[in-house]
């Protein structure tokens, strides 16, 4: 992802359109990514949720507090960060909704070739929106949280964990999370079925091709996925 959604997420703190959260505020930040700056007078105490692991070790060594998941709840604001994948998108603003206090503020901002227009349109038929703003070729928009967690109820449950061919558990986020892609499957068709020894999956996404190995060569001793 470019720095432009990075700088987007806090335009309406710089434009003044949103009050800068002060000392002792504790914000959550959903897709967190190195290279972000804080406005100037921006105080809150951030909990960075980033689940891929280069982005979350230079955060970590940048001194944030950082963890793959969501922990905790009851914080006044939240920030999400959104991608290309418009179901995590939607499961991270249901968790934002949920880890907030009611009343808290959770801002939401993404790159306009990524969707960001759309998303807005759809959070706001959930939860009324306090306002939106372009900058950077991109558009923030924020909302407080309502008292009931319907709307976080809808964005889940329009978004949930699959189970592919019945048998491996997938999540909106994943690459091709809702089914085998053609060359996952292509690699697997052209495999032997007699390897023997250690084997690596690099770049293992939910381990089709392993369990694939597993299934099909009973000689393999070892198999270790490895995952960003």
């Amino acid at each position: 992802m470019s720095a432009e959604p990075l700088k987007t997420l806090f335009h309406p703190f710089e434009a003044e359109a949103v009050a800068l959260p002060g000392k002792g505020t504790r914000a959550l930040f959903f897709g967190a990514e190195p290279g972000f700056r804080l406005p100037e007078g921006f105080e809150a105490t951030l909990h960075l949720v980033q689940g891929f692991r280069p982005h979350f070790s230079v955060l970590q060594a940048s001194g944030f507090v950082v963890t793959a998941q969501v922990e905790g709840d009851g914080f006044d604001m939240a920030l999400v960060l959104a991608g290309r994948h418009r179901g995590l998108n939607e499961v991270r603003i249901a968790q934002a909704l949920e880890c907030v206090a009611p009343g808290g503020l959770v801002v939401i901002a993404g790159g306009k070739d990524d969707g960001i227009a759309s998303l807005r349109k759809r959070v706001d038929e959930l939860v009324p929106l306090e306002g939106h703003l372009p900058k950077y070729h991109g558009i923030a928009f924020w909302l407080r949280r309502p008292a009931d967690l319907a709307a976080a109820e809808e964005l889940r449950a329009a978004n949930p964990a699959l189970l592919v061919e019945g048998r491996c558990h997938t999540a909106p986020g994943m690459f091709s999370f809702d089914r085998i892609d053609t060359g996952s499957k292509l690699l697997v068709e052209n495999l032997p079925n007699d390897l023997r020894g250690s084997i690596a999956d690099l770049c293992a996404g939910w381990g089709y091709v392993a369990a694939e190995i597993a299934a099909r060569s009973p000689g393999v001793q070892a198999l270790d996925l490895y995952e960003a």
